[in-house]
């Protein structure tokens, strides 16, 4: 090798450092990343790209009919199942260190932290484009909660369209008026009847939450009826208010955990920077003025595939294979004697999908 940076020769030597390397430097990394409050990887990869999620759907309690006193009672079905399925994308990065960034290595391994510069700025670089990938699902993840369905165009041109069969009557609108609409907007109504909607009609009777952006969240707390629930509640609770009485955030929330009219609200902030043919925006993946009820916890898992891609040249000369989130995530380094140059992959194949998509109710706050 022209360049003598002892780090790449030491990874030549030993390819399974580079692995070494990467436990060291994100361990525990992505544990709080904004997609694992609401999915988590599936248990196991899926085979050939392809994935099915499974719902068990509770025929809930139903009352004994009243019969004759030795004949039999009527046949009841059992439990049913309902599933949905489509295919994983790949989800990848690419950057290369040419001559000109070599040389730049060089210098700084010959500067004062030596060898320690080299391996931080080597684990910032892989670093950004293994962020990238947990930034495009929690933008899929995000799509899916307040869609029900996940869209997708790449910088390379190729799209992405993955729809869950949410039933057509848990897309719900505002009851009253649109939720910005401070004076009239019923909120807190709006919120109870939709949670009666998925008790008495959908049968659901276990724990539920709201998820909301800050958007939303902000309407609520300048609306009327909101003031008129929380402060009262406040009071008689002794917790404390703005002397302008005003609802804050706080407020609001302490409201929700004392006054037990609603369910709990999780507020969603997040946004992601994306590369196009035109290029680089930031987008959101949460469908603005979206309001979802679900059952609470997880809203269901990451699917993903292995990267035999990946493996299967694991081991050649020039190669070094490493791996994020127990195997989930790639990364592959590729030296080019030709041009000299490091080229490196970081690679998943996953897609989010909803486990309970029979009670998912998705509330458009902005239309009535």
């Amino acid at each position: 090798m022209k360049y003598a940076i002892s780090l790449y020769e030491d990874l030549a030597k030993k390819p399974q450092y580079f692995q070494t390397i990467i436990n060291a430097a994100f361990d525990k990394r992505y544990d709080s990343v904004l997609w694992k409050k609401f999915f988590a990887w599936d248990i196991m990869p899926s085979l050939d790209d392809q994935y099915k999620s499974i719902e068990v759907v509770d025929s809930g309690v139903i009352m004994a009919d009243i019969v004759s006193r030795f004949s039999d009672g009527s046949q009841r079905d059992g439990d049913g199942y309902k599933f949905y399925q489509g295919t994983i994308p790949a989800l990848a990065h690419k950057f290369q260190d040419r001559p000109a960034d070599l040389v730049r290595l060089q210098r700084l391994q010959e500067s004062m932290n030596g060898n320690a510069a080299v391996i931080q700025n080597f684990v910032k670089d892989i670093a950004k484009y293994a962020d990238g990938i947990h930034a495009r699902i929690t933008n899929m993840a995000m799509q899916l909660l307040s869609t029900g369905k996940i869209e997708g165009a790449a910088g390379t041109g190729l799209s992405y369209l993955s729809k869950t069969p949410i039933p057509t009557s848990n897309f719900r609108k505002a009851l009253t008026a649109v939720w910005t609409d401070a004076t009239n907007a019923t909120p807190i109504a709006d919120m109870v009847g939709h949670e009666k909607y998925v008790r008495d009609t959908l049968g659901y009777t276990g724990e539920l939450e709201w998820n909301i952006d800050r958007a939303t969240l902000l309407n609520l707390l300048k609306n009327k009826e909101v003031k008129e629930y929380v402060l009262p509640v406040l009071v008689s609770a002794g917790l404390s208010i703005l002397p302008n009485g005003m609802v804050t955030e706080k407020a609001f929330m302490d409201f929700v955990s004392t006054g037990n009219l609603i369910s709990r609200v999780v507020v969603v902030d997040e946004k992601q920077r994306e590369a196009s043919m035109t290029g680089v925006t930031t987008v959101n993946g949460w469908k603005s003025g979206a309001a979802v009820l679900r059952p609470a916890g997880l809203a269901g898992v990451v699917k993903y595939s292995e990267l035999p891609e990946y493996s299967i040249v694991q081991g050649e000369s020039g190669i070094q294979v490493a791996y994020l989130e127990g195997g989930r995530v790639g990364i592959k380094r590729k030296f080019s004697q030709e041009s000299e140059t490091w080229e490196t992959s970081v690679k998943a194949a996953a897609i989010p999908a909803l486990s309970a998509f029979t009670f998912h109710v998705i509330v458009d706050t902005l239309s009535v």
